[in-house]
C-alpha cells in the first residue's frame, strides 16, 4: 500500500495541465492587449528614447524588452520601469551574441536611468571610447556621469567620466537570461505564438539589404546592423507588418515595418540561425526587480483572439510628386532639403518613405499633405536619384516617385 501511495505521489508531480488551444489573431500588440471583460492594457514602457549616436541600439532594444517583460511577467501594465541603456551598453561592452546571451550572468542587473548617461557629442561609439573609464566606476560598485566639455582652442568636445554614488533606493532589474530563439521558430505560427505568449523580441537586423527591407520610413533606408524591440504584428494584404519600438535618433518611437510576405519573414528568421545573417531574435526570460516580491502570472490570462482589424474597402493609393526647393542642384557635403507634396483633396498620407542613396539622413518632417527631408551626401557621382512615396490610411503605399538631381561641388 505504501508503494501505491508513493507512485500516486510521484505521478502528481509529473502530470501537467493540458494547454488549451488558443486562436492566433490576425493582429496583436503588447501595447494594446485586450483582457477578459474588454479592458485594454499597455504592457510596454512609454519612454520613446532616441539613442544619441550609432552604436548602442542593442542596449536600447534589450532594455525596452526587459521593461516590457517585467510588466507582462507580473501583470503590472503601466508599471513603467525606466532603466539605464548607458549602464548596460558599457557593462556588456560588445554586442556580439555571446555578450548578449550572458548579459545577466554573474549577478548582472540593469539599474534605473539615473545610473549613468551617454555623451551627446559623438558620431558613434568608436569616436568616444569611454568603456574603460565607465567600467572602472562599475567595478567599484558605483554609478557614473559622462561630462561633455567644449575645448578652446581647438573647438571640439571632450568627454570625462566621473564616478558617483548610486542614488539611494535605486531599483535594479534583471532576467534569468536572454535566449536566441531562431531555432525554436519553424513557421509563421511559431513566431506569432512565441511573441504573443512569451513576450517581446529583440530583433537584430543584419546587413543593409535586410534592414532596408524591414523599415517603412526613410530613416531606415540607410541603416544596417540595427536592433529594435518587436512587440506585435498585423496581418495585411500581401503579408505581415511587425510592430516595433525603435531608438534611431530621427525616428524613435513605435512603428510598423514594411509589408513582408510570410515566406520572406520565415526566410529571414531562418537565415538568422547563422549569426550575421537575416533576423536574429532574442527574448528575455523571467524579468523581475531585485528584492521585490511579486508573483509571476500565467500567460493564459491574456485573451487576444478578438484583436483583429475590421475589414475595410481599400482606398486608392495617394498620388504624390517630389518638389525640389532652395537649389537647382545638390551640393556635396552641404545640407539640402527636398519636399514631397500630396493633393490633399484626396486621401491624406499617414506615413512617408524616403530613399536617398549614399547620404547622411537628418530628421524627417511628416504631415498629412507634405513631407520634407534634410540630408547631406558625399557621393562621387554627378547625379542622384531620390525616391519618395506616401501611405494612405488603409495601409496602401503609393508608387515610388523618382527624381534625378545634379550633384555639384559649388552652388550655382
Amino acid at each position: 500500500m505504501k508503494k501505491l501511495y508513493l507512485f500516486i505521489f510521484l505521478l502528481s508531480f509529473q502530470l501537467k495541465p493540458v494547454a488549451q488551444t488558443q486562436i492566433i489573431p490576425c493582429e496583436f500588440t503588447w501595447k494594446a492587449v485586450r483582457l477578459p471583460g474588454g479592458a485594454v492594457a499597455d504592457y510596454t514602457s512609454p519612454q520613446l528614447l532616441a539613442q544619441p549616436y550609432q552604436g548602442p541600439c542593442m542596449a536600447f532594444a534589450l532594455v525596452a524588452a526587459l521593461e516590457s517583460q517585467y510588466e507582462i511577467d507580473h501583470n503590472r501594465p503601466n508599471r513603467n520601469l525606466n532603466l539605464s541603456e548607458a549602464y548596460i551598453d558599457y557593462k556588456v561592452n560588445s554586442w556580439d551574441n555571446n555578450s548578449l546571451l550572458s548579459v545577466f550572468s554573474g549577478g548582472k542587473a540593469i539599474p534605473e536611468q539615473t545610473a549613468g548617461n551617454f555623451t551627446q557629442h559623438c558620431n558613434n561609439e568608436q569616436a568616444c571610447d569611454l568603456i574603460g573609464p565607465v567600467t572602472d566606476c562599475l567595478d567599484l560598485g558605483q554609478c557614473f556621469e559622462v561630462i561633455d566639455t567644449w575645448v578652446e582652442p581647438g573647438n571640439y568636445w571632450d568627454q570625462t567620466v566621473q564616478c558617483k554614488t548610486c542614488p539611494s533606493g535605486m531599483k535594479w532589474a534583471r532576467g534569468s537570461g536572454v535566449q536566441l530563439i531562431n531555432n525554436n521558430i519553424n513557421n509563421l505560427n511559431d513566431f506569432k505564438t512565441k511573441l504573443m505568449h512569451d513576450g517581446p523580441m529583440v530583433l537584430k537586423l543584419n546587413g543593409h539589404q535586410t534592414t532596408n527591407t524591414f523599415f517603412s520610413y526613410g530613416a531606415g533606408s540607410n541603416l544596417s546592423f540595427h536592433a529594435v524591440t518587436v512587440i506585435g504584428w498585423k496581418d495585411v494584404p500581401g503579408g505581415i507588418q511587425l510592430h516595433f519600438k525603435d531608438s534611431w535618433p530621427s525616428a524613435a518611437g513605435f512603428k510598423y515595418s514594411n509589408v513582408l510576405t510570410y515566406n520572406q519573414l520565415e526566410s529571414l528568421i531562418e537565415d538568422g540561425e547563422t549569426p550575421g545573417n537575416g533576423f536574429e531574435l532574442f527574448q528575455v526570460r523571467n524579468a523581475h526587480v531585485v528584492g521585490e516580491r511579486v508573483p509571476y502570472i500565467n500567460f493564459s490570462y491574456f485573451s487576444p483572439a478578438d484583436q483583429c482589424p475590421k475589414v475595410t474597402v481599400p482606398l486608392s493609393p495617394p498620388s504624390i510628386h517630389a518638389v525640389f526647393i532652395n537649389r537647382p542642384a545638390i551640393i556635396r557635403n552641404q545640407l539640402t532639403t527636398v519636399t514631397a507634396t500630396l493633393n490633399c483633396n484626396g486621401e491624406p498620407a499617414v506615413d512617408w518613405d524616403w530613399s536617398i542613396p549614399s547620404s547622411g539622413l537628418h530628421p524627417v518632417t511628416m504631415n498629412p499633405c507634405n513631407s520634407s527631408l534634410t540630408f547631406s551626401t558625399n557621393t562621387p557621382a554627378n547625379s542622384m536619384e531620390i525616391k519618395v512615396r506616401a501611405k494612405a490610411s488603409n495601409g496602401l503605399w503609393s508608387p515610388w516617385t523618382t527624381r534625378t538631381f545634379m550633384v555639384t561641388n559649388n552652388q550655382f
